[in-house]
């Protein structure tokens, strides 16, 4: 059985990711914990003074609680025909430690999220809550864009980097996800004329970890890596994007650009981050 974490503030982008991954583990024996976090510290000392306690008891604990209850009992009337199971967790803590807790409790495989609004420059695609969660939950994080609706994933792109290393553990649920779907992998590189040595090591690695799936090599010189992609995408009809991240780096490459051009094509595909 898996244990899969789906994070819910009741909005359209959450609702949507939800739906997403109902169909994406369609056939699968899965454990579903949908967790809302409450940030009670929104609640300052003026209002707390102000509003009767029955109003203060309603909008932080009972009202998402009741929400959240709904939501859940509606996911297992919807998908009573599937091998589902839900609970629903309402937790009053910061974003991330609420989801560090359930994960380390409940031994959670993957998380699916989706985006949600952006305040700056690097969170133009992805949003704020997803930037934390992707930079310090060390998990599978499947990112479903606003508006989504769920294809089959039949081509799929693997983002290789070769100054990352890789190992069967890290591309698990890749693995499982291609042999469910019979997916196509494609793999996009990089590579410099210094790396051709690594590259073929990686190559190698990863027909061993894929060895019952035809893996299709691309690899370019030229291009940043930001740019092959949107052209890889644009020519291709890519439904999954997976990229194995080291957060330093990958978030310095990536998010620090003064363009959001430049990372256009993760919002309109969902994104497996490894």
């Amino acid at each position: 059985m898996k244990r899969i974490l789906l994070l819910t503030d009741f909005s359209n982008n959450a609702s949507n990711a939800i739906a997403y991954a109902m169909q994406f583990f369609s056939g699968d024996t899965i454990e579903f914990y949908v967790l809302n976090v409450q940030k009670v510290s929104k609640y300052i000392t003026s209002d707390l003074i102000a509003s009767p306690k029955k109003s203060i008891y309603d909008s932080v604990i009972k009202n998402p609680k009741k929400t959240l209850e709904i939501l859940v009992n509606d996911l297992k009337k919807e998908y009573a025909n599937e091998a589902y199971t839900f609970e629903g967790v309402c937790d009053y803590d910061s974003f991330v430690s609420a989801i560090k807790q359930l994960v380390e409790i409940e031994h959670v495989d993957m998380i699916v999220m989706g985006t949600n609004g952006a305040s700056s420059i690097k969170e133009t695609v992805f949003g704020s809550n997803t930037i934390q969660v992707i930079e310090k939950v060390d998990l599978p994080i499947l990112v479903i864009p606003n508006n989504y609706k769920y294809c089959k994933p039949s081509q799929v792109l693997f983002i290789n980097d070769t100054e990352i290393s890789m190992n069967k553990n890290i591309v698990k649920s890749l693995v499982g996800i291609i042999s469910k779907f019979h997916s196509d992998l494609n793999i996009l590189t990089i590579v410099n004329q210094n790396e051709q040595d690594k590259y073929n090591l990686q190559k190698e690695a990863l027909n061993s970890f894929f060895k019952d799936t035809a893996l299709n090599f691309y690899s370019d010189q030229n291009m940043s890596i930001e740019n092959a992609v949107e052209h890889f995408t644009a020519t291709k009809e890519i439904q999954l994007i997976a990229k194995i991240i080291h957060v330093e780096s990958f978030f310095k490459r990536i998010f620090s650009k003064a363009s959001a051009t430049e990372i256009t094509y993760a919002s309109k595909i969902p994104i497996l981050f490894l």
